[in-house]
C-alpha cells in the first residue's frame, strides 16, 4: 500500500503549555511577540527577488500564481467555474477533457492521452517503449479504469491504452491514498497514529492548590499549507467551550505550522472516585493535528504539574492494563494514585474493571476491592475516575515495600497500586493513568503530579529500547530512571540486555508487572507483548546539586526537575519522520534518539555526529543520541524509523512524553 500523507510526515510536538500565551501563534524559536528597535534610516533595505515580474505558473490544478511587480512574491488567483490552470500556457483556460484519459496513437507510435488539469492533450512513449498502434500499447503495464497515486496529491490513472499516464491534482484538504483522493480526516482515521481530528482530554486529579488550576490542551497544526480550525465540547454534547479561563474567546484557528493553548475553564476536574458528566473535553479538527494537554497550565507557583500527549478518538483501544503509582499516607497526608477512562466512542459502552488494589468508594460508586470485577454503563462522553484507597499499604510494608522510607533509597520493590488493573469496554475507551503527585521513589522529594495517556493492549510490543534521561546527579553514579514493564498475556518471558535485577528471566502473568532502576540505556524483549512505563526521579535524588532556592525552596535548596511519567514506544511503532516541538522555559530541554545501529539520522537537516551515538548493551543492535536542544521545533529524520524521546528540567518540573508513534495493531505490523 503506497501512502503519502503529512499524517505519516509529521510527528507530535512535545509543548508545555507554561511556555506560550493562552490561545495565540507561537512563534517557538522566539516565543511571545516584541518590540524589537529599527532603524530609523530613510532607506529601506532591498527586497530579494524571489521570481521573474509578470512570470505567471500553476500553483495546483485552480491556483494560478503571477509574481508581483516588485518580484518579492507571488499573487494568486483561484480558477473560477470551470476553468483549470494549464501549465503549458500558465492561464485559467477550460477543461478539454477527462485528465488521463486515452485520446489516439500517433503516427510517432506514442500514446496521445489528456494532461493532469483536463485542459489540453500530451504525447508520451508507451511502457517499456513500445508502439502504440490501433488504440493499445504493445506492453500494457495495467488494467483500464484502475487508479493509484504518483505522489500524495496527484492520482495516476491507466487509460484506455494500458499504460498508467498522470491523473488530476487532489483538491485542497485532500491527499492520495490507495488510488483515490480523500478527506484529510477521513484518510485519518485509516492510519492508526497519534495525528488525527479528534481527541479527548481529561482534567485529572491533582494535589491541593494545582487541582483548582486550569488545564491546557495544546494543539499544533502540522500541516504546511491549510489552516486548522479546532471546536472544544463538553463531552459528547453540542455545549461548545468557547472562552478560555480567563473568559476571553478562543481563537480557534491555527495556521499552518503553528500552535495554539486553550486554557480550559475550571470545573471539568476529575477527582475522587465517581462517573463523571461531560466533564471530559472533546476536541475536533478540520485536518489532522497533534494534541498534548497539561495539568495545570503554567509550572509558576504551582508545584504539582505534568501533560502527557493525547490519542486520536480513532487510535484508541478496548482493553487496558492500567499504569499508576502508590499510594501516599502519612502525617494526615492522603495523595493517590488514579485512572480515568473516557468513554470516547459515540455509542453506550458497557466496561468491566478488574482493580490490582483496593479502589476507594465515592458517590454513587461503592469501594471496589482488589481482584473484584465492577461493570460501569458509561453514556457516551461519560468518565469513570478511580482513586486507590492505600488499604494495602500497611501490610506491603511490613514487607518491605517500602524499604528505609525515610532516608536514601535502598530499593526500588513495588508497593501495591493501580499498576496492572485490568480495564475491558465492548467500545473503544480513552485511558489515562498517573498520580496526585508521586514521590519516585518513596524516601526521595519532591513529589509531583505525573500523568500519561495509556496505550491500549493492541499496541503494545514485544522489543522496547529503554533511553537512559540525561543525568542531573553529578559524579560517577547517575540517578537511575525507575521502570515498569507489564505483560497482558499469562507466560510472557521477559530479556533485558544488559541484564537487569528483578526483570531480566522473569516470566510474568496477564496484568503481572516488575519494577526496576536502570542507569544506562537497555533493550527489552519479551515473548509476548508488554507494555513499558518511565518515571523520571525526585530533585532530591543523592547527587543532584541542589540549585533552586526559589519560591518554596527559598532557603530550603532542591535539586532539578521532578517526577515524570512517559509510556514507552515499541520499536515497531516507530517512525522515520519527526517534528518535534520543545518548550520554552526549561532550563534544559533533550531529545534522546533511538536507531538501530549505524543507521544516520538528521536533526535539524544536519546529520547526528557519530561521537553523540552510544551503544545499546552487549549486542548492540540499537544505539542512542542524547542531546540537549534549544526551545522551537525541531525535525528529525531518518534512513529507517527510530524513536524520539522528548523530555526537560526547571525547578521543580520536569516533562517527558515520546516523540511520536505509530498505533498500528498487532495484525497490522
Amino acid at each position: 500500500m503506497r501512502i503519502f500523507s503529512h499524517l505519516l510526515l509529521l510527528a507530535i510536538p512535545t509543548v508545555f503549555a507554561g511556555a506560550m500565551a493562552c490561545s495565540s501563534p507561537v512563534d517557538p524559536a522566539t516565543g511571545p511577540d516584541t518590540d524589537v528597535p529599527t532603524d530609523a534610516g530613510d532607506t529601506e533595505p532591498d527586497v530579494p527577488a524571489l521570481c521573474v515580474p509578470g512570470e505567471a505558473r500553476c500553483d495546483d490544478a485552480v491556483t494560478l500564481e503571477v509574481c508581483r511587480p516588485d518580484a518579492s512574491g507571488w499573487e494568486q488567483t483561484v480558477c473560477q467555474g470551470e476553468l483549470r490552470c494549464d501549465a503549458s500556457s500558465a492561464s485559467c483556460s477550460a477543461q478539454l477533457c477527462q485528465p488521463g484519459a486515452f485520446d489516439a496513437c500517433t503516427d510517432q507510435g506514442l500514446q496521445r492521452f489528456c494532461n493532469a488539469t483536463g485542459t489540453g492533450y500530451q504525447e508520451a512513449a508507451c511502457p517499456g517503449g513500445a508502439a502504440c498502434q490501433d488504440g493499445q500499447c504493445g506492453q500494457p503495464e495495467c488494467q483500464p479504469g484502475l487508479n493509484r497515486c504518483l505522489t500524495r496529491e496527484q492520482l495516476e490513472v491507466c487509460n484506455q491504452a494500458g499504460a498508467y499516464v498522470p491523473g488530476q491534482r487532489c483538491p485542497s484538504g485532500t491527499e492520495c491514498f490507495d488510488g483515490t483522493c480523500e478527506e484529510l480526516c477521513e484518510l485519518s482515521t485509516k492510519v492508526s497514529s497519534y495525528i488525527g481530528c479528534e481527541y479527548w482530554s481529561a482534567d485529572l486529579d491533582n494535589f491541593e492548590e494545582a487541582l483548582s488550576q486550569p488545564h491546557a490542551v495544546v494543539i499544533t497544526n502540522p500541516n504546511e499549507e491549510l489552516d486548522a480550525r479546532v471546536r472544544l465540547f463538553e463531552g459528547a454534547t453540542d455545549r461548545e467551550i468557547l472562552n478560555d479561563s480567563e473568559g476571553q474567546p478562543f481563537d480557534t484557528t491555527i495556521p499552518p505550522g503553528q500552535a495554539r493553548i486553550f486554557s480550559i475553564p475550571v470545573g471539568y476536574d476529575h477527582s475522587g472516585t465517581r462517573v463523571f458528566n461531560d466533564r471530559a473535553i472533546r476536541i475536533t479538527a478540520s485536518i489532522p493535528v497533534v494534541a498534548h494537554q497539561f495539568n495545570p497550565l503554567n509550572n509558576i507557583d504551582v508545584y504539582s504539574n505534568d501533560g502527557t500527549l493525547l490519542l486520536p478518538t480513532n487510535s484508541v483501544g478496548r482493553e487496558y492494563f492500567g499504569m499508576s503509582w502508590y499510594y501516599r499516607g502519612g502525617g494526615g497526608v492522603r495523595i493517590r494514585g488514579y485512572l480515568t477512562v473516557v468513554n470516547s466512542s459515540n455509542q453506550p459502552n458497557q466496561v468491566r474493571v478488574t482493580p490490582s488494589a483496593e479502589v476507594i468508594g465515592g458517590p454513587d460508586v461503592p469501594a471496589i476491592a482488589a481482584g473484584e470485577e465492577r461493570v460501569f454503563e458509561l453514556a457516551p462522553g461519560q468518565s469513570l475516575n478511580l482513586s486507590t484507597s492505600g488499604a494495602e499499604l500497611d501490610a506491603a510494608e511490613l514487607e518491605g515495600c517500602l524499604a528505609n522510607p525515610n532516608g536514601p533509597p535502598l530499593a526500588t520493590s513495588p508497593c501495591p497500586d493501580l499498576t496492572g488493573t485490568h480495564i475491558v469496554a465492548e467500545q473503544p475507551v480513552t485511558v489515562f493513568g498517573g498520580h496526585q503527585c508521586g514521590n519516585v521513589i518513596a524516601g526521595v522529594n519532591r513529589c509531583d503530579h505525573i500523568e500519561s495517556i495509556l496505550l491500549p493492549v493492541e499496541a503494545w510490543g514485544t522489543s522496547y529500547v529503554g533511553s537512559k534521561f540525561s543525568p542531573r546527579a553529578v559524579g560517577s553514579l547517575p540517578e537511575p530512571d525507575i521502570w515498569r514493564v507489564m505483560a497482558a498475556e499469562d507466560g510472557t518471558q521477559i530479556q533485558t540486555d544488559p541484564p537487569i535485577d528483578g526483570v531480566h528471566g522473569r516470566t510474568l502473568a496477564a496484568g503481572e508487572w516488575r519494577q526496576f532502576e536502570a542507569r544506562e540505556h537497555f533493550e527489552l524483549g519479551a515473548s509476548k507483548p508488554v507494555a513499558l512505563m518511565q518515571y523520571m526521579v525526585g530533585s532530591n535524588w543523592l547527587g543532584i546539586p541542589r540549585e533552586c532556592n526559589e519560591g518554596i525552596d527559598f532557603n530550603n535548596p532542591t535539586g532539578i526537575g521532578d517526577p515524570a511519567m512517559s509510556a514507552g514506544v515499541p520499536t515497531d511503532q516507530f517512525r522515520d519522520n519527526y517534528i518535534v516541538l520543545t518548550p520554552q522555559n526549561y532550563e534544559r530541554d533533550y531529545l534522546n534518539i533511538i536507531v538501530p545501529t549505524g543507521r544516520e539520522v538528521r536533526l535539524d537537516g544536519e546529520p547526528i555526529a557519530a561521537s553523540r551515538w552510544e551503544l545499546v548493551g552487549s549486542r548492540g543492535r540499537f544505539e542512542v543520541a542524547t542531546l540537549q536542544v534549544d526551545a522551537g521545533f525541531h525535525t528529525l529524520s531518518g534512513e529507517e524509523p527510530f524513536g524520539v524521546i522528548g523530555y526537560g528540567y526547571a525547578c521543580h518540573v520536569s516533562y517527558a512524553s515520546p516523540g511520536g508513534l505509530n498505533l498500528e495493531g498487532a495484525d497490522e505490523r
